[in-house]
């Protein structure tokens, strides 16, 4: 039975990141925050009911005679 190797994974990139961006910090008033809004329903209209020769319509030319 051969022996396994240890598995070495391949050495990594170095990559030296820019330091980020100090920011101001803004506190806001909780009145200036927006409200979320309630999504609108609507019934959906009511469709007439199809037979399913219709609905399921299949192309008869691949249906070749056999003599």
């Amino acid at each position: 039975m051969p022996e396994k190797q240890k598995f070495v994974p391949s050495p990594m990139e170095m990559e030296n990141l820019t330091t980020p961006e100090r920011k101001q910090i803004v506190k806001r008033n909780y009145d200036e925050i927006s409200r979320a809004s309630l999504p609108e329903y609507f019934d959906p209209p009511v469709e007439q009911p199809q037979r399913a020769e219709i609905a399921y319509y299949r192309c008869q030319t691949d249906q070749v005679p056999v003599y």
